[in-house]
């Protein structure tokens, strides 16, 4: 939802769209929200040498990013998970910005999360990497921190940290919101 705010509301950001070997989601569409495309396809474009970069995710799944879907003028955008960093960070891209987005508390991140139809065993996986997510970028120097509690002014602010500023919040006071998260997740997951 963010990210599709700053693409429509700033021509200079341009949404790089992930190939996925998964289904499409009730609310998805292939070519707006990702490119969707059999496991045995992605892995005949990954033998062929056709990603920039590739991340298996915590339900087997794969996400990948085709070089050509990056944008030379102006500004690309993606999701991603704290685990495929070393590789972006290895890309030769002029500048990577990395933001990390945090829920207002444990419960209401949780809320949000079961908007999604995961399986009890999704949810977990989801979670352990949700955690190595956090965990990230809560020690790397690098991340910004981003807090998503109203999503009308989250929009607003994250348009504005894309274009260069940098996130109105206190980062001290949002890495105590991640510690408590961290913390929940340590209990749910018994980390």
């Amino acid at each position: 939802t963010l990210m599709n705010y700053v693409t429509t509301h700033d021509s200079k950001t341009h949404l790089v769209l992930s190939d996925v070997s998964r289904s499409p989601r009730q609310s998805e569409t292939d070519g707006v929200d990702y490119y969707f495309h059999s496991k045995e396809r992605m892995l005949v474009s990954l033998k062929q040498g056709l990603f920039a970069q590739v991340r298996p995710t915590f339900n087997g799944e794969i996400y990948a990013s085709r070089a050509d879907s990056y944008t030379i003028n102006g500004r690309s955008i993606m999701a991603i998970v704290a685990d495929a960093m070393p590789v972006f960070r290895s890309l030769p891209f002029r500048q990577i910005r990395t933001i990390c987005i945090v829920p207002p508390s444990f419960e209401a991140w949780q809320a949000r999360m079961n908007q999604h139809e995961f399986t009890k065993q999704e949810l977990r996986k989801r979670m352990q990497e949700a955690y190595r997510s956090f965990k990230f970028a809560y020690s790397d120097n690098q991340s910004e921190l981003l807090l998503n509690d109203d999503l009308a002014s989250s929009c607003i602010e994250f348009l504005s940290v894309v274009r260069g500023s940098h996130p109105k919040d206190s980062q001290q006071k949002l890495r105590s919101t991640l510690e408590t998260i961290m913390a929940s997740l340590e209990k749910e997951l018994k980390v």
